[in-house]
C-alpha cells in the first residue's frame, strides 16, 4: 500500500516545489537582469573634452526605445538624462558651468531646457556639476558645445548618461533578486527531481505487479 502511494506523494511534493519557480518565470517582466542594468547605467554618449577645443562642437543623441529600454522603463519609470564633465579618472565631475558651454536642441531647433543638477549614480562631485533634463523615448537630440574659458586646459570626457530616482536602492533590489532566483531554481530542481522519481516509481511498480501476475 505505501508502495502504491509514493509515486502520488511525490509527484504531488514535487508540484507544490515547481509552484514558486514557475511564478518567478511567470513574473520575470517585471525584474530586470545584470545586462538590463548595464545598459540602462551606460552612458548615451561620450565625448573628448579636448575636441571642444578645437572650436564649437554638435554632437547627435538619440534617447533609447529599443524593447529592452521599455523593459527597463516599465520596471525603474522614466530617468532623467544627465550631461557631465567627468574627470579622467573616471569617478569625479568637473563644474561644466565654468569649462563648457552646452545647449540641447531637438529636431524642429526648440531649446530643451538644462537645469543644473548633481552627477549621475557612480559618480562624485558638487550639486550644481552637471547639467539635467528629460526627453521622450526615440527623441533626437542635437547636443551644441563650445568652451566658456578659452585658457583652461580641458582633460577628461564628456558624458551623457540616464539617471534615476534612488538607483542605488534600485541596484540593491536587483542583487536581491539574483539572491532569490538561485533559491527559487534550487527548490525548482529539488521539486523536478521528485516529480520524475515519482514517475519512476509508478512505472517499476506497475512492471513489476504486471511481472507478478
Amino acid at each position: 500500500m505505501k508502495s502504491k502511494r509514493l509515486p502520488l506523494w511525490l509527484g504531488a511534493i514535487g508540484a507544490l516545489l515547481l509552484v514558486p519557480g514557475t511564478l518567478w518565470v511567470a513574473s520575470s517582466g517585471g525584474r530586470l537582469t545584470d545586462d538590463d542594468a548595464r545598459v540602462a547605467l551606460q552612458p548615451l554618449n561620450r565625448v573628448h573634452l579636448d575636441m571642444i577645443d578645437q572650436g564649437p562642437i554638435s554632437v547627435t543623441l538619440m534617447i533609447p526605445n529599443t524593447i529592452q529600454w521599455t523593459k527597463i522603463r516599465n520596471v525603474w519609470g522614466e530617468p532623467e538624462f544627465v550631461i557631465s564633465a567627468v574627470a579622467s579618472d573616471g569617478q569625479r565631475t568637473l563644474s561644466l558651468a565654468t569649462s563648457v558651454r552646452a545647449e540641447l536642441v531637438d529636431g524642429t531647433g526648440r531649446v530643451i531646457p538644462l537645469r543644473p543638477g548633481a552627477p549621475p549614480y557612480g559618480y562624485s562631485g558638487s550639486a550644481m556639476d552637471s547639467l539635467r533634463f528629460r526627453a521622450a523615448p526615440g527623441n533626437q537630440l542635437t547636443l551644441k558645445l563650445g568652451r566658456t574659458t578659452p585658457s583652461a586646459v580641458l582633460t577628461g570626457d564628456l558624458i551623457v548618461v540616464s539617471d534615476w530616482f534612488n538607483t542605488k536602492d534600485k541596484l540593491v533590489g536587483l542583487s536581491l533578486d539574483q539572491g532569490i532566483e538561485s533559491l527559487v531554481k534550487l527548490v525548482s530542481i529539488s521539486g523536478l527531481l521528485l516529480v520524475v522519481s515519482g514517475a519512476c516509481v509508478f512505472f517499476v511498480n506497475r512492471i513489476w505487479h504486471h511481472a507478478v501476475n
